[in-house]
């Protein structure tokens, strides 16, 4: 096949995926092409998608960065328990999040427990 030409509904040279079993190897003969799906199942025949309990965040859940750990949280866990308790008292939560200065859906996940679990 010529360079620079695919067949229809095939992804680019970037996004092909090896044929080989050595995930290193960087050889283009090693190549095929093949759609999102293929390329999924050729990961999950060959247990490179690593998901349930071999997953790093159940194998080392120490590792997670949740709550205030985490990098963008723009929360603390005090301000959660406020935002619950005031929802609770039946304050909306259009005025919580311009209080707090985050979006209506964030203080909604919030208060239906979805994101900040651990702040009880």
């Amino acid at each position: 096949m010529p360079k620079g030409v695919y067949p229809r509904r095939s992804q680019p040279l970037a996004e092909r995926f090896w044929e080989k079993v050595n995930p290193p190897c960087c050889n283009p003969a090693h190549l095929f092409l093949g759609t999102a799906a293929e390329n999924n199942r050729d990961a999950h025949i060959k247990r490179r998608h690593v998901f349930g309990d071999r997953h790093h965040s159940r194998r080392h859940p120490e590792h997670v960065r949740r709550g205030e750990r985490h990098h963008a949280a723009r929360l603390t866990a005090a301000q959660v328990r406020d935002i619950r308790h005031r929802a609770s008292l039946g304050e909306s939560q259009r005025l919580l999040a311009s209080d707090f200065g985050v979006s209506r859906s964030n203080i909604g996940l919030i208060v239906t427990g979805k994101t900040w679990r651990a702040a009880s």
